[in-house]
Parts: structure tokens; C-alpha cells; sequence
């Protein structure tokens, strides 16, 4: 704990510091000033529990700095020392909250016990702030940890029977019975900016839920609990007691909710309602929430009801697949793009676009590209197969937005690799950049088709053709060069030089070595020392 002495008389202060038993008070360190200035600046250096303070100073009183000290929310224990019984120091220093007042000349068994009183203050202080802290991250966190449970329960697969519903709400704390009755709503975010960060994302979370409680209070809804469900998808468990809430009353809530959202976070935002159900039921009630708003494709902000919702069963008719391909077959790219949005734009101003017909779009685009490249060397199924097409692959068929972001992805590849088929010189290029940065291991004509996407027998032909040599023989020929510069130039063992070109048998190496040069390894070398000297 900390003192800081504040008075002008210099005296005083070294009196102080000498009378007063610090140790047996538990102040550790005691920090002096000679007018409010230093003290300010002592205060907003150093942390101080205690001040002892003269009233009569330069540059202003010892109220003057109690007063900033209040305005600031700095909690210090001040005792105030002064030469004058002034009534007006006394009352102004009980109206800023001092906790002794004592007159000149200094009385040290006095004062010590007024020290001693502070740091007891100080003390239990720090003990109600420490416990307020905790008491606050508890709370934060106990929110937050039943947001969690709820969200476990709700991926959890298979059904809870109650015995294990009542273990789960024991251990988790859950606020609730298996007869609690719940209101489930599915909330979805659509972001338009695609710039929605991850803190926005709880900060929205604790704004729906806190708007929620707010307007659904008066409705008989006793508590709201958002919990998150993906990134930018939530369900909204609003509790009711004995009297269910009107449709329309609760329309116009979670619409002025979607308002909110939609002008303060720049979000669409769809809220599916269900049913009253109890906890036991929720699980399935937000998953049938979840299909109607994964039907949602074009983005629309909405409000809709479980009960009022069409599960409608769409034709999918088959788009113009042969003319599409004839133009990608063309490398028109942008008539192709211009052609899918528009039939795309079609299904959806007619409505008749859901996530099914998405689901067997999204096959037949993969469809025509295997048939566009079908004539050609590419290895099709390959192409598409990594972290990007994986990732736009899922997305696809949440919107049409993110279903021409997919198609674009395909088309662009697509053209890329038609064209790179028809250029040698770029496939040898690319081939020969692999098999120089790793000659030393072995390579198979699968791992180069890895590379260039292209049939592995058309690889070994195309390289011939091309290089004048089979690939096995141009990564022996690139293994016994590096070999013969290294035995050369450098003072290397012959073993170790071995296997850094690739050959872990010392033996084989050196036959290797003697068929491709009609020479041994340490015959090389010595010819080399021969012709230098």
C-alpha cells in the first residue's frame, strides 16, 4: 500500500516520515509533494491508497486537490492537516468525503492511528472492488456458459430422454425445467458489406437480446436468451409464462427488431417463428426454423411463421446446358456468366427458386464443366477439389449471390486450365519448376498430375515431346549433375552427398553414378583435383 504526503513545509513532511512506524501500518512506499501540481502528477503516476494533505497550499488548497481527486473517481483515504480551526475547511472537507481532519502541530499517536484507520478503509475497499470485479465476470461469464450449454444441447445429436435433460440443466445451470415453455425464433444475418467483424457479431448478440427483452416484456415473455448458432445465425428463446403471445403482436416486435438490426449492423436479417414449445421439443422446433430460412435464397429481410410457411415442392427444369457449353467451349466467359444470372434472376423474380433447385444447380455447373473439359487432358474431378472450391461449394446454395460467386469460380478455372491444356510450353514450365525443387525425393507421374491437373499419361508424353527425355531419365540427369557439382566444389563426404541428391543406399548411388559418368564418385573428384592442379 502506498502514502503520498502533500504539504509545503518541508519539515513536516521529513517529521512525518520519520515519526510514523510504516511498517507496522503495511505502507510500503511514502511518496511526498510540495504543492498540488506534483501531487496531480504523482497521482497519475503512481498507484496511492492514502493521502495526508495540508489545507493552505501554493497553486491552490488541499480541497482543491480532493475535489479533482473526487471528479476523477480516484477512491483515496485523505486526512486533511491544517494551522486553522476554520469551520468552513471542516464542513467542505466532510462534503468531499475525508476521512479525518487534524490541526497543526501534528499530533504522530493521533495521526498514526488515522493512518492506521485509512489503510483498514483501503483495505476493505479493495476487497469490495475485487469482489465487484469477480461478481461481474462471473455474471458474464455464467451468461455466456449458458448460451453454451443451450447451443450444445441443440447440436447434440439424438434425443435426450428427461432423466437426462434434468442431468443436463443440473450441470449446466440451465434457467429453466423441462416444462419451461419456450417461444423459439431462428434468427439469420445476411451480411450486404460482408465486413461484419467477429466482435460486431457478439455485439449484435447481446443488442437482439437485450431489444428482445425489452419489447417482449409487456408480452409475457419472462426472459430472452440469444444464443449463437453459427456465425451470423442465432436462436432467440423467448420464455413465456401461462398465456401465449399473439402472432401479430409478436410480427410487429420482431419486425421492429429487424428494423433495428438492419439500420444499426447494415444486415438483412430473416426471423423464422415457431411454435410454444417445451425444452424438450426445441431441438426439433429450430431445426424446421433452420429449412425455412435456408429456403430464404434471396436474402430477403422477412418475418414469417412456422404455421404460415409453404413447404412448396418446385420443378426443377434443366437450363440450357448445350448452348451454355458451346460458349464456354468458346472461352466467352462473360456471355456464359450473363447467360446463368439472368436464368438464375428468372427462377427468383417468379419465386420459384428454393434450396433444392440450388442444390441440383449446383450439380448440373459441375456437370458442364466436366463436359467441357472432357475433350481435353484435365483431370476434371481433380480441379475443383480444394480449400477454395470446397468452401464455395457449401456456400452456393444459400443465395443467389453466392451461387454465381461459385459459378464464376467455375468458369474461371475452367477457361484457365482449357487454355494453360493448349500451351506446352506453360506445362513444361510448371513441370520442370516442381521436379528442380524436388529432385531429391521420389516423384511419380500422380504427383505431377497433382500439379497441372492433367492425365498422367499425357504428362510423360507431352514431357518427352518437349524435353527430349523421359521425366525419370531428366530427374537421374538432374540428380548426377548436382552430385558431380557438389564433389566438385565442396569438400562434402561422399555418403553425405548421396543422400542429399536423393539416394539413402551409398551402394546404389555410386552405380548409379558410375553408369551415368563410366566413373565412381571418389574417381570423379580425384580428376577434378587432377585437372585443377
Amino acid at each position: 500500500m502506498n502514502i503520498l504526503l502533500v504539504d509545503d513545509d518541508e519539515y513536516i513532511i521529513q517529521a512525518i516520515r520519520k515519526r510514523i512506524c510504516w511498517d507496522e501500518l503495511k505502507i510500503e512506499n511514502v511518496y511526498a509533494a510540495y504543492n498540488i501540481r506534483q501531487a496531480m502528477e504523482l497521482l497519475m503516476e503512481v498507484s496511492i491508497q492514502i493521502m495526508v494533505c495540508d489545507i493552505e497550499l501554493p497553486q491552490g488548497s488541499g480541497l482543491d486537490l480532493l475535489a479533482w481527486l473526487r471528479k476523477q473517481e480516484y477512491e483515496i483515504q485523505t486526512i486533511f492537516l491544517t494551522s486553522y480551526a476554520q469551520f468552513e475547511y471542516a464542513q467542505r472537507a466532510i462534503e468531499l468525503k475525508s476521512l479525518n481532519y487534524y490541526l497543526k502541530p501534528v499530533d504522530y499517536r493521533q495521526l498514526t492511528k488515522g493512518i492506521r484507520e485509512a489503510v483498514e478503509r483501503a483495505e476493505e475497499q479493495s476487497r469490495q472492488l475485487t469482489y465487484k470485479k469477480e461478481s461481474e465476470y462471473w455474471k458474464k461469464n455464467h451468461e455466456m456458459l449458458i448460451r453454451n450449454s443451450f447451443r450444445s444441447f441443440f447440436l447434440k445429436e439424438g434425443e435426450l430422454t428427461r432423466e437426462e435433460l434434468l442431468e443436463v440443466i443440473k450441470n449446466t445451470d440451465l434457467p429453466c425445467t423441462p416444462d419451461t415453455r419456450f417461444l423459439p425464433v431462428w434468427m439469420e444475418l445476411y451480411d450486404t458489406r460482408n465486413l461484419l467483424e467477429k466482435w460486431e457479431q457478439v455485439r449484435l448478440l447481446l443488442a437482439v437480446e437485450k431489444l428482445a427483452g425489452d419489447e417482449c416484456g409487456e408480452m409475457g415473455i419472462t426472459h430472452v436468451i440469444a444464443v449463437p448458432m453459427g456465425s451470423l445465425s442465432f436462436a432467440l428463446l423467448l420464455e413465456v409464462g401461462e398465456e401465449e403471445p399473439l402472432f401479430l403482436t409478436m410480427q410487429h416486435t420482431l419486425e421492429k427488431i429487424k428494423k433495428d438490426c438492419m439500420e444499426k449492423f447494415h444486415v438483412n436479417v430473416f426471423l423464422g417463428v415457431g411454435c410454444v414449445c417445451l425444452l424438450p421439443e426445441l431441438k426439433e422446433a429450430l431445426a424446421d426454423l433452420k429449412k425455412i430460412c435456408a429456403d430464404n435464397v434471396q436474402e430477403e429481410s422477412r418475418v414469417i411463421s412456422v404455421i404460415e410457411y409453404e413447404n412448396r415442392e418446385l420443378p426443377y427444369h434443366l437450363p440450357a446446358v448445350t448452348a451454355w457449353e458451346r460458349l464456354l467451349s468458346e472461352n466467352q466467359r462473360e456471355g456464359f456468366l450473363a447467360q446463368v444470372e439472368a436464368w438464375l434472376n428468372d427462377l427468383s423474380g417468379k419465386n420459384e427458386l428454393n434450396l433444392e433447385i440450388l442444390k441440383l444447380f449446383r450439380m448440373d455447373m459441375l456437370q458442364l464443366m466436366y463436359a467441357v473439359l472432357k475433350h481435353t487432358e484435365v483431370q476434371a474431378y481433380r480441379l475443383f477439389v480444394n480449400d477454395t472450391g470446397d468452401r464455395l461449394y457449401e456456400k452456393a446454395v444459400r443465395s443467389v449471390k453466392d451461387m454465381m460467386e461459385y459459378v464464376r469460380y467455375l468458369t474461371e478455372t475452367t477457361i484457365h486450365y482449357l487454355n494453360f491444356a493448349k500451351e506446352p510450353e506453360s506445362v513444361i514450365d510448371q513441370l520442370l519448376d516442381f521436379l528442380d525443387k524436388n529432385y531429391i525425393r521420389e516423384i511419380t507421374r500422380n504427383d505431377l498430375a497433382e500439379i497441372v491437373y492433367l492425365n498422367p499419361d499425357y504428362i510423360s508424353r507431352l514431357f518427352k515431346k518437349e524435353m527430349g527425355v523421359s521425366i525419370s531419365t531428366y530427374l537421374l540427369k538432374k540428380r548426377v549433375d548436382t552430385a558431380k557439382e557438389l564433389l566438385e566444389n565442396t569438400a562434402m563426404p561422399i555418403n553425405v552427398i548421396s543422400t542429399y541428391v536423393g539416394y539413402s543406399n551409398f551402394s546404389y548411388f555410386t552405380k548409379v553414378f558410375r553408369e551415368y559418368t563410366g566413373m565412381s564418385p571418389n574417381e570423379y573428384r580425384k580428376m577434378c583435383r587432377n585437372r585443377r592442379t
